[in-house]
């Protein structure tokens, strides 16, 4: 508690948040690459087993980060706020949430509500 609004607290939605940063190295990889599209904590696995050469036998929910493998190319994506409102006896409350996607696999980039 305690901290300015929209710089995150533990567990928020703020896009300080839910930005994370993932380091990867070895010949499988791009070298020097910074990739930029949306990607999660669910798609290490995909990445690993496709590079294990291992299927999984199960439909997983992450996605191959093809773009970070070396001879990957960057991949298209698309990004769409989606916003709320309620009104209540002591004012406007708002809700907004920041959706990506690539292909089938859907990344929350940010959210935010407040009474106004």
């Amino acid at each position: 508690t305690g901290g300015a609004s929209g710089l995150g607290q533990h567990g928020s939605m703020s896009r300080h948040e839910m930005r994370n940063v993932l380091f990867a190295r070895g010949s499988s990889f791009i070298r020097g690459a910074r990739i930029a599209s949306p990607t999660g904590n669910i798609d290490i696995a995909p990445t690993i087993l496709r590079l294990l050469g291992i299927s999984s036998g199960v439909a997983m929910d992450g996605r191959v980060l093809r773009e970070a493998l070396a001879g990957g190319k960057p991949v298209g994506w698309q990004t769409r706020a989606h916003t709320a409102r309620r009104e209540l006896a002591g004012g406007v409350y708002r809700q907004r949430i920041q959706v990506s996607s690539v292909g089938n696999a859907r990344y929350v980039d940010e959210g935010s509500g407040g009474l106004e």
